[in-house]
């Protein structure tokens, strides 16, 4: 697996993620699997395979935070989503902000391997934003 339970030792205590799920092992790995599914969506230029199939030291730092993030905030919302910590909702909305610009190209982790589209090249084009004109 991509994320263990005791990878969130570095984020928050084992004694929060106990009380959150009522030490159902299941919740975590459903919040888990939610937040992975949810960074696949965003990450669709890169070898999403590749990326969530590494363990220990060889995953990405930067989605492995991400994906803590979000999986604790789901934790959270299963137990009392009215009673969210502020850090929990603001590190939620960061790795999302995060996902977000990744997806926009504006954020370009080196270290992540893009997907190779065999037969054909990939182009990507856009234009500015509409003005309005007022005459």
């Amino acid at each position: 697996m991509f994320i263990e339970k005791t990878d969130f030792d570095s984020t928050v205590h084992s004694e929060i993620i106990d009380a959150l799920t009522r030490s159902d092992d299941m919740i975590v790995d459903t919040a888990i699997g939610e937040a992975i599914s949810l960074a696949k969506g965003y990450l669709t230029r890169y070898d999403v395979d590749s990326i969530f199939k590494e363990t220990g030291t060889d995953r990405h730092p930067v989605v492995l935070m991400v994906c803590k993030d979000i999986a604790i905030y789901n934790m959270h919302s299963v137990n009392n989503a009215i009673r969210m910590p502020k850090v929990r909702e603001d590190r939620y909305n960061r790795a999302i902000e995060w996902l977000k610009e990744v997806q926009a190209l504006n954020i370009n982790p080196p270290d992540l391997p893009i997907t190779i589209i065999e037969g054909g090249v990939s182009i990507l084009y856009n234009s500015n934003t509409k003005r309005e004109c007022h005459f």
